[in-house]
């Protein structure tokens, strides 16, 4: 809801308003209508190794000064006084005084062109919304394939923020982890779900994928680690089943290239099928058309050369968003590929 007034003083007067009634309990002043974004989120590419250099001095110095052991303990402590300092952090200021919003909103570097603004943020609204998201995210073994497919939405869209919060992010090699709410995972098997996210991050960053393929593909990496947490130990190597909780179709497939790297992973046979020229009938032996159209099984056996059977940005998609991330988790000492375009065979095994 966008409510517009004539001057800062009538609008510090309707939030002090809404902050009565309860609406609203947060408030942040901008001289401009910006984009809600940390500091972090807004400086530009030359200028992040500076930032890195002065928040890493920034944290000696925390850490090396006497009476500021509580700071350095706390990472949101240390942040926040970084903040205060003008250093660039993830974090965005609010107040609980419409009149402190105010100020920040009339004063500074104003346009003409562009109106300021006061925000107002509802914080029980935001902790609802959160418990909701925690509930998605808990750890627990969903009920239902539509319980899984809601987890690994909201993974991909958390790793979408992530990416569009850093100006050029897939410059870098970034840091995955998961996190459970109120869960403790055992550390080894921690670091290897951090091997596995930092796998695949680092394999496909480079390649021509969209940011929003990118995520669906850690998104759907993340749901795999939940499901591999979620069973013994001794069934952790069946990714065939695993696999299945996400599509009961799938089948697995196998690729490789001219050297004799190759690999395999477990895919939707629909989803594979969907990926297929549409005028791969023209290419079939007319005795045999009838068997193999709409039967993937059937296609691959009697087409290995990707090229051939397959429409390449269907087949790129799904490499990113459901064969890459599968790789990462069954091939742990053989060669992984990120993208179709170096294959020359692909078929079952």
């Amino acid at each position: 809801m966008i409510r517009k007034v004539a001057d800062v003083n009538e609008a510090v007067h309707l939030a002090e308003e809404l902050q009565r009634t309860g609406e609203y309990d947060w408030f942040r002043g901008q001289t401009q209508d910006w984009p809600l974004k940390s500091s972090l989120a807004r400086i530009s590419q030359g200028q992040w190794d500076e930032m890195i250099q002065k928040f890493a001095r920034f944290g000696h110095w925390i850490k090396s000064t006497p009476g500021l052991e509580a700071i350095a303990a706390s990472t949101d402590m240390t942040i926040a006084v970084a903040q205060h300092y003008g250093l660039p952090t993830n974090f965005v200021d609010f107040t609980t005084e419409p009149s402190v919003a105010g100020f920040f909103a009339s004063h500074g570097h104003t346009s003409k062109d562009r109106l300021s603004c006061i925000m107002c943020l509802n914080t029980k609204a935001l902790a609802q919304f959160w418990e909701l998201l925690k509930d998605m995210t808990d750890g627990t073994v969903p009920e239902s394939k539509d319980d899984l497919f809601i987890r690994m939405e909201t993974l991909s869209r958390q790793a979408l923020s992530c990416l569009t919060s850093v100006s050029q992010s897939r410059r870098y090699l970034v840091s995955w982890s998961l996190h459970i709410q109120d869960s403790v995972i055992d550390k080894r098997d921690a670091r290897e779900i951090a091997r596995v996210l930092q796998s695949l991050w680092d394999g496909l960053r480079l390649f021509p994928y969209s940011d929003e393929q990118i995520s669906e593909g850690m998104g759907f990496c993340a749901a795999l680690a939940l499901e591999w947490l979620s069973v013994r130990p001794i069934d952790r190597k069946d990714w065939e089943r695993l696999s299945q909780r996400f599509c009961s179709d799938a089948i697995e497939i196998e690729f490789g290239v001219d050297d004799g790297s190759y690999s395999s992973a477990f895919v939707s046979s629909s989803a594979l099928l969907e990926a297929v020229r549409p005028d791969i009938e023209k290419f079939l032996n007319p005795r045999y058309a009838d068997q193999m159209l709409g039967n993937i099984s059937g296609l691959l056996l009697g087409i290995r050369a990707p090229d051939r059977l397959f429409e390449f940005d269907r087949l790129s998609h799904l490499f990113c968003t459901r064969i890459a991330p599968m790789q990462v988790w069954m091939r742990k000492s053989s060669a992984i590929f990120y993208s179709p375009a170096s294959l020359n065979v692909l078929g079952l095994p």
